[in-house]
């Protein structure tokens, strides 16, 4: 069960840093588990070892697809599961920043955007 972009079942990922590029990254859906387009895998012991810190700069474009909306999983962050993690359907870049860049939030590998949120170079987000 493990994320797009970040970690896998029961282990911790390091920094991710995506700068001036196209990222088109996926989650999974297992269902009741699903997981973040980037993020945190879900754990096997049922706790999140944590979720990486992940820097987004320099005019990227995210495409974000979480696996799915069960137990309001992450785009970019936690997995989520009807057993009650910490996701809640946002973009958590875990301590990191995102800068002069946009986000494009899906569920599911559709095309069909749930929401976009752009970034201004002080990492001021505005959702469209």
């Amino acid at each position: 069960m493990a994320a797009g972009i970040g970690s896998a079942v029961g282990a911790s990922c390091g920094n991710i840093a995506i700068e001036n590029a196209t990222v088109h990254a996926y989650g999974v859906l297992f269902d009741p588990i699903a997981t973040p387009a980037i993020g945190c895998g879900y754990p096997s012991s049922g706790i999140p070892k944590s979720i990486p810190v992940v820097k987004i700069s320099n005019d990227s474009d995210i495409h974000a697809h979480r696996g799915g909306s069960v137990g309001n999983t992450d785009y970019i962050g936690w997995a989520g599961s009807s057993w009650g993690m910490n996701a809640n359907s946002t973009i958590n870049l875990g301590g990191g920043t995102c800068t002069s860049s946009t986000v494009y939030c899906y569920t599911g590998d559709g095309n069909i955007v749930d929401k976009i949120v752009v970034y201004d170079a002080n990492g001021n987000a505005t959702q469209k």
